[in-house]
């Protein structure tokens, strides 16, 4: 039997994602593997082709005209997802965030300010994926979504702290001066855990040649902890200009007291 491949689209025109269906599907079916995919209730969205709103009762390739794939938009009930972020249910949280994340237009400032509701959640996952979902739904350089980021980052936990850099790498980009001014806080944090993620993920941040975050690896030469000091060092080479020679001395002095200590 062959399949009948079908593309949903936002109202917006993002793409959500694709489903196959064997040709003797259902409209009802496609509606259940559309909310499977979106992670939402069915009772949540509708279903149009060619403007016309899908009925439960036809089949699917009723609609297709011999089109493949056929192209179906898929209308979803915003006020119904943000009701389920308030749900007792931590998987139904969760999963409303996840829809959200797909369904909402970049800049929606009433899905912003749904999602933002959720970084108060008393359960540490439901903020993470709050987190990766502001950074799905905001426009690049929202000046509110990524003070919220940067709070996060400043304030969570490595996990958390994670998610908030790959957010502000989408929305602040690398180098944004509040987005590195963060980063460099943490750089004198007292768990060098911590620490260490810090000069880890600094590239990430930095652009090459940054002098701060330069000045910061260097520093970060000189920490108790061994693993930090690692990290800085593979730091360096990243951030660092390309033949800097104040960085290449101090890189090969760790090298000579590293050397002294065996």
């Amino acid at each position: 039997m062959s399949l009948l491949e079908v593309c949903l689209w936002s109202v917006g025109g993002r793409l959500l994602g694709t489903v196959e269906l064997n040709e003797q599907a259902s409209v009802k079916e496609l509606k259940y593997a559309t909310a499977d995919l979106l992670e939402l209730p069915p009772k949540c969205h509708r279903l149009l082709c060619g403007g016309e709103i899908m009925v439960s009762q036809k089949l699917v390739s009723q609609y297709s005209e011999d089109t493949t794939p056929l192209e179906v938009m898929v209308v979803i009930s915003h006020q119904l997802i943000y009701k389920r972020m308030g749900d007792p249910s931590v998987a139904v949280r969760q999963a409303a965030l996840n829809t959200l994340g797909r369904a909402a237009e970049p800049g929606s400032k009433a899905a912003i300010e749904a999602v933002c509701g959720c970084l108060k959640d008393c359960e540490g996952e439901v903020r993470r994926i709050a987190l990766k979902t502001l950074s799905c739904i905001s426009e690049e350089g929202n000046a509110q979504v990524i003070s919220l980021l940067c709070d996060n980052l400043a304030r969570g936990d490595l996990f958390t702290k994670a998610t908030a850099i790959k957010g502000l790498t989408k929305v602040a980009g690398r180098g944004h001066p509040e987005f590195l001014t963060t980063m460099l806080e943490l750089i004198v944090h007292r768990k060098a855990a911590t620490r260490r993620f810090t000069m880890e993920s600094l590239p990430q941040v930095a652009a090459r040649g940054e002098p701060r975050a330069v000045e910061a690896a260097l520093v970060a030469l000189l920490d108790q902890d061994a693993q930090v000091r690692q990290a800085a060092a593979q730091s360096l080479g990243l951030v660092a200009a390309l033949g800097d020679h104040k960085v290449i001395q101090r890189l090969l002095q760790c090298l000579q007291d590293d050397g002294d200590k065996m």
